[in-house]
């Protein structure tokens, strides 16, 4: 796993590339990433990309061979970006849309740090998106995962916090 320190100066080099790439984000995911990064809610110190949790429950090769620790690897769900806000931990899901699909992702990752007790504190349940399902605004907030709106038109810089 791997940490990456996102200063101005970076976002800035990266914007000049013209290119968006981010560890396991598509391209429309890194766009809407993009525009997160130009506007940080927070003053993180970290960012881990593609964040390895679960697989423990590994069934597909016995323990035996050689391939269980591969076959773990391989189950393991991979969580967009842990983001740190120094020691608290944000679990973010970064989508085009913030759909029942994005809520399910960020929900079981967040279950799954807890009972694999990865980190030290309650994370945060974060979702950034460049828009949202109309009827799925009330479900985020019942289930308290916050919900970052980089909507294109939006001035640079800025952005909407749905919760």
């Amino acid at each position: 796993m791997r940490s990456f320190d996102v200063t101005p100066a970076n976002v800035a080099a990266h914007a000049q590339l013209g290119r968006a790439f981010f560890p396991h984000m598509s391209f429309a995911d890194a766009v809407v990433w993009t525009r997160f990064l130009r506007g940080l809610p927070a003053r993180f110190t970290r960012f881990d990309y593609d964040f390895a949790l679960g697989g423990s429950a590994a069934s597909g090769a016995p323990r035996s061979t050689e391939f269980h620790p591969m076959w773990r690897t391989l189950l393991k769900k991979r969580v967009d970006v842990v983001a740190w806000e120094d020691t608290l931990p944000w679990v973010i899901e970064v989508k085009p849309i913030a759909n029942m699909a994005a809520l399910g992702q960020v929900l079981a990752y967040d279950w799954l740090a807890r009972i694999e007790d990865v980190f030290s504190v309650k994370a945060r349940k974060v979702v950034v998106c460049g828009g949202i399902d109309a009827d799925l605004p009330g479900c985020y907030a019942d289930f308290g995962v916050s919900v970052y709106l980089c909507d294109a038109d939006a001035v640079a810089g800025s952005l909407a916090v749905l919760l």
